[in-house]
């Protein structure tokens, strides 16, 4: 595909799709800017507040859903220990 434009790497979206692809697929396609998905970015979104919260909780349960849910992954790190109590033990 090669980098987008509009792809920037660092903005809410591309953080959120960054989260998306390093959960479900274990890694980011070079389609950003800015490559990678570090702990200094996560610490850049509220991911608590609407409207990242639900992709969140879809993040969490499709990554669970696979088998892949690493208790210490970035992605799983920055979903607030509050939701991870409120998910159910097996995926919807």
């Amino acid at each position: 595909l090669g980098v987008r434009p509009e792809n920037c790497g660092l903005c809410v979206k591309c953080l959120r799709t960054k989260a998306i692809f390093s959960g479900m697929l274990g890694r980011i396609p070079p389609i950003y800017r800015v490559d990678g998905l570090t702990e200094a970015m996560m610490d850049t979104v509220d991911w608590t507040a609407v409207p990242e919260w639900p992709v969140f909780i879809d993040l969490y349960q499709n990554v669970r859903a696979v088998g892949g849910l690493d208790p210490d992954a970035l992605v799983v790190r920055h979903l607030p220990s509050e939701a991870r109590q409120d998910m159910p033990e097996e995926p919807c």
